[in-house]
């Protein structure tokens, strides 16, 4: 079976491509071709009739670049890849190909002890807060434990870290409080500051503001954004579109495991966009119902994971410009490159080719 997976890849590569080329100062992170499939259990029949195995392709073939003091935003609708990416730079889950540098070293295939000591430098910010705390432990006691886990300090350095993080999240009256004891805000909060408390170099946030109301989502977000450093690089998980707009400098537009597009979060009201961001963008803007109809979208024949063709576009069967602008079959046979459409720009479509300003 892994051999067919990596036959799968190869396949494919050819297409590939890093998404941003940077050059000055390291990056935090390098993530080449991060691929993470999962195979589908064959019936008996199909086992019977020797069919190949198949795979959820959840992470396809994704590259991004992350430099220190950015903030990037990774958005696409639910069930798109976004959480499993993020998993996989956090090294939470293996990727089944591809290579991932954090600080210039390779973390990809790390194990045991090794991967232990260098984990404080990535941390994630997990969607779901009422899962991610102990009910049994107040906050001093989760954040203690952070901190021996992790760290060799003296009991007054201890001390010392969780005052200050306790002051830089708001949060300092609720050292001793359970997790029943404090709201959905309050428990984002908590684990923003176990992140704090290692001082990582890379953050992965996902959804972090998902579920809450307005007034208190803002005060996550801005929180967020005052902790922010020079050194600290941010993958912004998340499908609010708002969000994204006041806290990321970069945008990465996911679909279906796959990078579909890469932009500057300042052209992004921009109309040169991959029919899929357009998508997004519309739906987003709350447009009336009249005006709704004039881009219709057909729902009938969606793809999902396991039902993607490795080969072409995945966005094919929602594609408007799919055997308009350009003929279905190379669509559907040929999956289309990362192309430079304007600086610091990049879609992955055949409807576009490299401009010359962009190359």
């Amino acid at each position: 079976m892994e051999e067919k997976v990596e036959l799968m890849q190869d396949s494919s590569t050819q297409n590939a491509a890093p998404l941003t080329t940077q050059t000055g100062p390291t990056p935090i992170l390098v993530a080449e071709t991060v691929c993470k499939f999962y195979p589908i259990r064959r019936s008996l029949l199909e086992r019977l009739r020797r069919q190949p195995p198949r795979f959820v392709r959840a992470v396809d073939l994704t590259s991004l670049c992350l430099m220190p003091g950015e903030v990037v935003g990774l958005m696409g609708e639910s069930g798109c890849g976004k959480t499993t990416l993020g998993k996989i730079l956090c090294r939470l889950i293996p990727p089944t190909s591809g290579k991932i540098q954090l600080m210039g070293k390779d973390i990809t295939s790390l194990r045991g002890e090794e991967l232990r000591r260098l984990r404080p430098r990535f941390q994630m910010l997990f969607q779901n807060p009422y899962s991610t705390l102990n009910p049994k432990m107040n906050v001093h006691n989760t954040l203690l434990e952070t901190l021996r886990v992790n760290l060799r300090l003296t009991p007054s350095d201890e001390e010392q870290r969780i005052q200050e993080v306790l002051a830089q999240v708001g949060l300092p009256h609720k050292r001793y409080s359970f997790p029943t004891e404090m709201s959905g805000g309050e428990r984002r909060r908590v684990g923003l500051a176990r992140l704090l408390l290692l001082r990582p170099s890379l953050i992965v946030a996902d959804e972090p503001v998902a579920g809450l109301d307005a007034s208190i989502k803002a005060k996550i977000v801005d929180l967020m954004m005052e902790t922010r450093t020079p050194e600290v690089a941010y993958l912004f998980v998340s499908h609010d579109l708002h969000v994204i707009r006041y806290v990321a400098d970069r945008v990465l537009v996911m679909f279906l495991g796959l990078i579909v597009e890469e932009l500057p979060i300042a052209t992004f009201e921009e109309e040169l966009h991959h029919p899929y961001t357009s998508t997004l963008l519309h739906a987003a803007r709350q447009v009336s119902l009249h005006n709704s109809s004039q881009s219709k979208v057909d729902f009938s024949d969606l793809p999902s994971h396991n039902e993607a063709v490795g080969a072409g576009c995945p966005y094919v069967h929602r594609c408007p410009w799919a055997g308009h602008e350009v003929p279905k079959i190379r669509c559907l046979e040929e999956r289309p490159p990362l192309v430079p459409v304007a600086a610091n720009h990049r879609i992955a479509c055949h409807r576009f080719s490299p401009t010359p300003e962009s190359l």
